[in-house]
């Protein structure tokens, strides 16, 4: 190598020469007339056998349980498209570690579920051009020759070339992509694949020919990550070819050894960069090895001994971990941490798997099997645990790492076993005989190795140790292997039928190996109940967990059932060893002294100890699963008892079962006959209910219950069960030989001895109240035991023989519980032992303590299991003799009633409770919203909208009921006076008029009539118009009808129109708090987050927006909405309707006075919504700000946003987190209860609102009524309308009358040098750019603000200003636990400005951009010129609804109704002229005639201007206080027709105002050609702007979102080719936007701007800070609203109604319509932040996604 020139080096690593010579090779390769893309494409078009895909981890693949041939094989993703899976059981899944397409490979990929491109047919085989073979040879051998040689100098070496490594990796990348390049067409991978392995290559160590494959091979290990995974890459497109998998396969396994000792050796500590190179390689090898041993290959495993290979590497990974002087692992080494086994152990499992190969390794290398038992030696009670040491398991993960390595290791036993038992040769006369044998032999080969561990000197050495101070640990894979063979053993027949497969095994173990057999689990199994006894004190709290693994479903199948079937093993492994067996477990429990010494009761410790013990023999008595039941019965018992615990989801259920996958066609069929499928609800996912019947197969010993598990099902099984006496154990049938001697267990005269002990022992614990409850419960398990010994006994009297001597006798020994019962204990003081016998006695026997047990009072479970034992008695034969009783003794059961536990009727109190609560609470919410609540037969008690009691403008008699707060003159559902609220923070009365009072409500900007307006399309013609409007009526009638067919026509307008104005949306909780109380509630918030104290709400709430809590129902609010005193109010009506107009002024100056609250309140109120609008504002001034009033801007926009959103009758939801009760008005209308509840405030404050005396409100009033007269006298003036349409000239006459006389009051009003201030403002304000903001005196020290172009932001921006709340009195402070004399906003010292600037301290939140003002709050300033949106246009150019708002707004007092009613029909008279000019404007529809308006036109009148009449009704409905639903009949009452509503309103007429005269209705002469009134108009351009367009459109009259597929793979399909809107890219982690179905990229940075990324940046430019997106990878629902983020459920669920969140579980997932239409109904409502489930799941933001 030295002598190799600098120039020469430089060639060979230049990638330039790289790729010059690749170049060269191309232009050799393919013909002279095409580019080699072109003749590569040529040779892919004549198709392909196979596909040639391979995708890397984390790719998105499919897998199909109907056409996959092994459970590794998979398709990519074109080859699922063009296949025919419709209906099959697939998986869409991302792939951990990468793959290979299996389509058009038969021995993966099923031919019928090949794709259309790989289907097998008469397709030729794909070569080279003949001419052309021989150069591409040359080209590929040269090209890989090149490769080899590049990547063996990778690896720095001495004496190598003086190249940078980066340079290498370079050139060797080149070379490796453009071999991969080629891979990828069948023609030229065959010459890949015979030219890697001819001899061409030198190895530059050995100084020898090698393959390129051998050289790419040794040098796999070492290469860089990226090298490693292009090769595996290419590696795995070459298998494709069966030649080459099997050399490649053959050279694989001679480095293999090699590969991993490279790295694994080296590995000395966790931060070794050689642990991640580790992982990079056992990544590659693992995407290797799955295609490698797919399918079984013994021709490989013989020639190459894989078996042994991968056994010793596995072997020696573990002996290098050893601890240093044993023969234990040690866990803390870097090589275990790191699962550096996990390699060879994954090896094996994939060559296991096939059922032949398991065959072959017993058969001919059962040496491998000894291997691998020597392998779980070292493993043998590592990680043990002492009883004086203390072990912290926060700081130490042995535990976590010694079970993990175990169930690693076991996995290859459990499917060696497993497979061995599949075996099954039909040629065979017994098909299972094969099996049997291999079983056998694996049992007598685990035997044997048990026995030579039994007999090593450390195991000889910690048999003779004490239990009580010997170490313990939790693992003894050698033992559970042996459980492993056992379990399969018992289930074939075997023709012994005593002993079954114990007479085939060669078990030659005595006595005393037999007990030392079951030492192990058996010490295992006392220390978990020494942790649940707190016998180890210092540790048994942390050990806890471990007790809890042990027993639970994650481990218990590999650990705790082995474990207990080989005590099972143990106790029937010889004749009559359930005796040793017994006193064995006695003994070890420390309670061997019971049988001969009574239990002192003092012995707490012991007490459980004993509880413990006899659940153990029990259990071993009882335990079915591993000793010959079904596994469908099995899996059948193990439902049934989950079930009882609790109403279980699909995948709950699977993980109860156990931690390995269930099979889930049988899991489905045990279902199907057990249990009762609930579909999911909204925020609840699927789950199976235990069928009744099934309730009788419960079992209280199940060996799996937690302690809070057995509880909850003992109460279940009573409660819904109906199960008395579920504690009474049922008799064992159908047991296996040789476990059917299990029951010998209790047929022990030891045994009952401990039951003597025992109940005579619990009589005494009942005798105490504090031990009563541990007595009665030991006594039931004491009992369960003796009934279960007396039912075998009955059932079973040939194992009993009774000798005559025995009843004419007293025998000193006896094994038959039925004489048993009789004996009597006595003190021998010569032995110093208990003896039983039938004697005189003063000791009770047990027959005694069962009668005794009968009498009591304090334990009903225990007393009817007595009853139960007594009444198994009456079939004992034994007479008692001796002089006690000559006659057979009789045993009545006493009487009882129906048995209950005291702690069930605990439970059942507690239960009561509860539900006392909950009433209580519910009908203090029922309160709430009782002055909501009209009855069926109460809704035409009412006044309707007739012209007789509202256009006469007649009053009531009651002056209190002519404004109520739910807008109904009506007795029975008006206001009670008596209705008293709590303050929902210091819970006194609210409502007095001494203290301010507000709803709690939330204020947020919401668009949702934009988004309807957004989306509209113009109607072209009448015949489309016409079917818009039969394809509503056909929806409102209840015909079918898809919603997003139906449309609403519209008149639009490209300026003023309300709809399209974003504006703040006010929603209620339903409860009122004092506004004194909401400034101390808020400042404690306050306090508490600068003092870094948790508080409610916390990472939810944005404290410097004054969001908080509401304390009753915790649903977000951030503002009071003012309350009106009610009386005030009324009374202040009643002097409205005794007086003039003009003598008004003087009763609402009172009336302020009085309500000197109020105004302050107004002021909160009013800030806080412009405050909410400049969150979302980019811009000071905007063309699309509404120019009147805050509350009269408020309450209009709350209408239009609730006549938009009624439009569409939601489904009701009943949650825990829905809203309130439903008000009539939401009964009639439909949307939200909060939001109606709103809406009917505002209304009134808005009403309230115009009665404020002030002479700069007074005149910006003025000004407005000024301009509207000029534009009505304008249309007066034009004498050839107004004289021809004599209807239109009276309503504008009547219209400017009204507006005249108030004026006049404003005039007389307004001081005349205050007036003329007022102008000189003005004028000042025009000339220099001021537009005048919301300023009036505040009360309370709130101040306004004004805005200035001078501004750096347009505006000058002051601190908030708080009122000082009112000294508390002493009532408060007890409530709220504080000392006398302090409130909370005192502990701030929130006085002025200090308060704002304690308040903002330190808080962070996202304000605006300008850095000079983030410590102050930011307010928004209103423009208060209503007339200035009438100077932009003409009165038929403004928006009709917004003009009536902008009238009643400006009325110097409390309009009544008779003049709203005339606003409406003017406002009506705007829109139907509206209606009739867009209509003129269609596709030959130049001119209309209005005369036959009725005949032609009046569906599509009549439903264009129904937004409108639904709108006014609303407003008529809240202002005026009547209901407009009392004489509809029409079929739907949510949303009512046109026809009604203009009857109601007094509109019906409307349309004859259009004739020239009064006498022309009468004659109804049609006359052809276009209307005067119309005509005129067009020239009139003071009433019509020339500009100006009205064109009719339609929009739908349902809000949808964008379509979804019902699949969730097809939208994830679609995900993956769809690029994001602003990067144009595709999203590495895509999300869509359920509004518009455009996908983003989600937490991205390649899409964050100003620190907010792209979902949150389009949440606030379409849907004002709200957005819904649906996040690909995970399934979830993203939630964004603000700074909030919430990952909500998925609106995509299984078969089984379960999310399947990130696609862990691989499920098929359906579209949830009930969830996606909750999403949509919370969306359309605004109400995601008043659903408590969502809000308490989101999270404030600094950087919002």
């Amino acid at each position: 190598m030295c002598s190799v020139s600098l120039s020469l080096w430089s060639q060979c690593f230049s990638p330039e020469k790289a790729q010059e010579r690749l170049r060269v090779y191309e232009k050799r390769m393919c013909p002279p007339n095409l580019s080699f893309s072109q003749y590569l494409e040529a040779l892919q078009s004549t198709g392909q056998a196979q596909c040639t895909t391979v995708w890397t981890k984390k790719t998105v693949a499919y897998r199909c349980r109907t056409c996959q041939v092994n459970d590794s094989s998979a398709i990519c993703m074109g080859c699922f498209t063009r296949g025919q899976h419709v209906n099959h059981d697939y998986v869409m899944y991302h792939s951990e570690s990468g793959g290979c397409c299996d389509c058009g490979y038969p021995e993966a990929w099923k031919p019928s579920g090949f794709c259309s491109a790989h289907r097998i047919g008469n397709r030729p085989e794909s070569s080279v051009p003949a001419d052309l073979e021989r150069v591409s040879r040359l080209s590929v051998s040269s090209v890989l020759v090149m490769f080899s040689f590049i990547v063996s100098y990778i690896p720095e070496t001495k004496g190598g070339p003086p190249v940078s490594t980066e340079k290498k990796i370079e050139v060797a990348t080149i070379y490796l992509n453009w071999l991969k390049r080629l891979c990828s067409v069948d023609a030229l991978r065959k010459i890949v694949c015979s030219e890697i392995v001819q001899r061409n290559a030198k190895d530059k160590e050995m100084r020898e020919v090698k393959t390129p494959l051998q050289i790419l091979m040794k040098t796999f290990a070492s290469m860089p990550e990226d090298i490693m995974e292009g090769e595996t890459t290419l590696f795995l497109q070459m298998l494709y070819d069966p030649k080459f998998k099997q050399q490649y396969s053959e050279e694989l396994m001679d480095h293999y050894q090699m590969m991993l000792e490279s790295v694994t050796e080296k590995i000395v500590r966790n931060d070794d960069p050689l642990v991640r190179h580790f992982k990079a390689l056992d990544s590659s090898l693992d995407r290797v090895m799955v295609q490698l041993f797919n399918v079984p290959n013994l021709e490989l495993i013989e020639s190459k001994n894989l078996l042994r290979l991968f056994v010793m590497v596995l072997g020696k990974i573990l002996k290098r971990c050893l601890a240093r002087g044993t023969n234990v692992v040690n866990l803390r080494d870097p090589k275990i941490e790191n699962k550096v086994y996990l390699r060879p152990q994954g090896d094996l499992r994939l060559v296991f798997a096939h059922q032949c190969v398991t065959q072959h390794l017993f058969e001919k290398q059962p040496d491998v099997f000894v291997s691998i038992l020597d392998i779980l030696v070292p493993l043998q009670w590592m990680n043990p645990y002492h009883p004086a040491k203390y072990v912290d398991f926060e700081e130490n993960t042995e535990w976590t790492l010694g079970i993990q390595l175990e169930m690693h290791i076991m996995a290859i036993i459990f499917l060696l076993i497993s497979g061995c038992y599949s075996i099954r040769r039909p040629d065979l006369e017994d098909p299972t005989e094969t099996s049997r044998k291999t079983l056998l032999s694996a049992a007598n080969c685990t035997l044997k190795r048990l026995r030579e561990y039994l007999n090593e000197e450390s195991t000889l050495k910690f048999l003779s140790s004490t239990a009580h101070s010997a170490p313990v640990s939790l693992h003894v894979p050698l033992h559970r292997t042996l459980s492993v063979v056992l379990a399969k053993l018992v289930l074939f027949p075997w023709k012994d039928v005593n002993d079954g497969f114990l007479s085939s095994l060669n078990l030659n173990y005595s006595e005393q190996e037999v007990l030392a057999l079951m030492e192990h689990p058996l010490r295992i199994v006392v220390w978990t109940a020494q942790i649940r006894a707190n016998r180890w004190t210092d540790v048994s709290g942390e050990l806890n967990r471990l007790e809890l693994i042990y027993r639970g479903s994650f481990w218990h199948d590999q650990s705790m059932d082995m474990d207990i079937l080989l005590l099972q093993f143990c106790t029937v492994a010889r004749e009559n060893m359930e005796r040793a067996a017994f006193m064995r477990m006695a003994e070890r429990f420390e309670l061997k002294e019971l049988v001969s010494t009574p239990l002192n009761e003092n012995e707490g410790e012991k007490f459980l100890l004993v509880h413990d013990f006899i659940k153990l023999v029990l259990l071993v008595v009882r335990e079915r699963r591993n000793t010959g039941l079904e596994e469908m019965d099995c899996l059948r018992y193990d439902v049934i008892q989950w079930l009882c615990v609790k109403n279980q989801t699909y995948s709950q259920l699977c993980r109860a079962l156990t931690a390995t996958p269930v099979d889930d066609k049988k899991l489905r069929e045990i279902l199907d006959k057990v249990a009762y499928f609930h579909s999911p609800r909204i925020q609840e996912q699927g789950y199976f209910e235990l069928k009744a019947e099934c309730w009788q197969e419960f079992d209280p010993l199940f060996a799996h219950f937690y302690l809070n598990e057995l509880e909850d099902a003992q109460e279940r099984a009573v409660h819904i069960g109906k199960l008395p006496h579920y504690w009474r154990i049922r008799s064992l049938r159908g047991v296996k030989p040789p476990y059917n001697r299990l029951i010998n267990l209790l047929h022990t005269e030891e045994c009952h001895q401990l039951l003597w002990n025992v109940l005579n022992y619990v009589s005494a614990l009942l005798m105490n109240v504090s031990t009563s409850t541990a007595g009665e419960s030991l006594g039931v398990v004491a009992l369960q035991m003796l009934g279960l010994a007396l039912l075998d006994r009955r059932d079973n009297p040939e194992k009993f023989p009774v000798p005559a001597e025995t009843l004419q006798s007293h025998p000193a020994s006896s094994i038959d519980i039925f004489y048993n019962v009789y004996r009597r204990p006595q003190f021998n003081q010569n032995t110093r032992v208990m003896e039983w016998k039938i004697c005189q006695s003063e000791s009770p026997c047990i027959l005694d303590l069962l009668r005794k047990l009968q009498d009591v009072t304090n334990a009903p479970r225990l007393v009817d299991s007595a009853h139960f034992v007594t009444q198994l008695l009456t079939a004992s034969p034994y007479f008692v003799m001796g002089g006690v009783l000559p006659t057979k003794v009789a045993l009545l059961p006493k009487a009882h009633d129906r048995v209950d536990t005291a702690h069930d009727d605990e439970r059942l109190q507690k239960k009561q409770r509860q539900e006392a609560i909950m009433a209580q609470f519910k009908a203090k919410q029922n309160a709430f919203l009782e002055q909501f609540e009209v009855s069926d037969e109460d809704e035409n008690d009412g006044p309707s909208f007739s012209d007789n009691n509202l256009e006469s403008g007649s009053s009531s008699e009651d002056p209190s009921t002519e404004y109520s707060s739910i807008g109904t003159k009506s007795g029975k559902a008006a206001v009670k006076s008596s209705e008293i609220y709590e303050c929902a923070f210091c819970r006194t009365e609210c409502g007095g008029s001494d203290k301010s009072t507000g709803w709690i409500a939330f204020v947020q900007r919401y668009n949702m009539p934009k988004h309807v307006i957004e989306k509209r399309k113009e109607v072209n013609s009448k015949a489309h118009a016409e079917a818009i409007v039969q394809m509503a009526n056909v929806s409102e009638y209840g015909n079918s009808s898809n919603g997003s067919d139906v449309k609403q026509l519209v008149v639009f307008m490209e300026e003023n129109m309300i709809d399209q104005i974003p504006a703040e949306h006010v929603r209620c909780c339903g409860h009122q708090m004092h506004q004194e109380c909401f400034q101390s509630y808020h400042a404690s918030l306050v306090k508490s987050h600068c003092s870094e104290i948790t508080y409610e709400g916390k990472d939810i709430i944005d404290l410097p927006k004054t969001e908080f809590l509401c304390p009753i129902c915790r649903r977000l609010a951030n503002v009071l909405l003012p309350i009106v005193h009610q009386p005030s109010l009324s009374k202040m009506l009643q002097f409205c309707v005794n007086d003039d107009l003009e003598n008004q002024r003087e009763h609402w100056v009172k009336f302020w006075d009085k309500c000197n609250n109020l105004r302050g309140a107004l002021d909160h109120f009013a800030i806080q919504s412009l405050n909410v609008r400049y969150n979302f504002l980019k811009e000071v001034e905007s063309k699309d700000l509404p120019k009147s009033p805050v509350f009269w801007e408020v309450f209009a926009s709350n209408i239009t946003h609730c006549e938009v959103e009624t439009r569409e009758k939601l489904p009701e939801v009943a949650s825990s987190s829905a809203a309130m009760n439903q008000p009539s008005d939401q009964r009639l209308w439909g949307g939200d209860a909060g939001h109606w509840i709103a809406i009917r405030e505002l209304g009134k404050l808005a009403m309230v609102f115009n009665t404020l005396d002030n002479g700069q409100e007074m005149t910006t009033k003025r000004e407005t009524i000024k301009n509207m007269l000029t534009k009505i006298s304008q249309f007066l003036q034009n004498e050839e309308i107004s004289s021809q349409n004599e209807y239109l000239r009276i309503l504008f006459t009547s219209v400017r009358s009204v507006l005249i006389r108030h004026l006049n009051i404003m005039e007389e009003t307004l001081d005349p040098e205050e007036l003329e201030n007022c102008r000189r403002k003005e004028e000042f304000c025009q000339s220099n750019g001021t537009v005048e903001a919301l300023h009036r005196p505040c009360t309370n020290g709130c101040t306004s603000l004004s805005m200035h172009r001078d501004s750096p932001h347009g505006q000058q921006r002051h601190p908030m200003r708080w009122t000082r709340s009112e000294p508390p009195r002493p009532e408060f402070f007890r409530r709220r636990g504080m000392d006398e004399g302090v409130a909370p906003c005192d502990d701030m010292e929130t006085k002025g400005e200090d308060y704002v600037t304690t308040r903002i301290k330190g808080i962070s939140c996202r304000m605006p951009p300008d850095p000079e003002y983030l410590d102050e709050p930011v307010l928004v300033p209103m423009d208060l010129d209503r007339s200035s949106f009438l100077q932009i246009g003409s009165l038929f150019n403004a928006d009709p609804f917004r003009l009536l708002v902008v009238i009643l707004s400006a009325f110097p007092g409390w309009p009544k109704a008779e003049e709203i009613l005339l606003l409406v029909k003017f406002s009506y008279v705007v829109t139907l002229i509206q209606v009739l000019l867009a209509c003129s404007g269609l596709e030959g529809n130049a001119s209309i005639n209005v005369l036959d308006l009725e005949k032609e036109w009046g569906g599509v009148v009549q439903h264009t201007c129904l937004p409108f009449l639904r709108r006014a009704a609303l407003l008529v409905q809240i202002t005026v206080g009547a209901d407009c639903k009392q004489n509809y009949a029409g079929l739907g009452r949510s949303v009512m027709d046109a026809s009604y509503l203009q009857r109601e309103l007094g509109l019906a007429e409307c349309h004859k105002m259009f004739f020239t005269s009064i006498s022309e209705v009468d004659n109804f002469a049609a006359t052809s050609g276009e209307t005067s009134l119309l005509q005129q108009l067009r020239f009139d351009h003071n009433l019509l702007n020339k500009d100006s367009k009205l064109i009719l459109m339609e929009v739908p009259k349902d809000l949808h979102f964008t379509t979804l597929p019902s699949v969730y793979q097809d939208l994830m399909l679609r995900s993956i080719n769809e690029k994001c809107k602003e990067c144009d890219s595709v999203p590495l982690n895509p999300a869509i936007c359920l509004v518009c179905g455009v996908f983003f990229c989600f937490a991205s940075e390649c899409c964050t701007k100003e620190n907010m990324e792209e979902c949150s940046r389009h949440a606030e430019s379409e849907g004002c800070g709200i957005g819904i997106f649906l996040f690909m990878h995970s399934t979830q629902l993203v939630l964004i609203r603000g700074g909030r983020v919430c990952m909500a459920h998925s609106i995509y669920l299984d078969q089984y109604g379960e999310e399947d969140m990130l696609l862990r579980r691989c499920q098929l997932l359906h579209l949830s319509k009930l969830r996606l239409n909750e999403v949509r109904r919370l969306w359309l409502t605004a109400g995601f932040d008043s659903d408590t489930l969502i809000l308490h799941n989101s999270r404030h933001s600094s950087r919002v996604l």
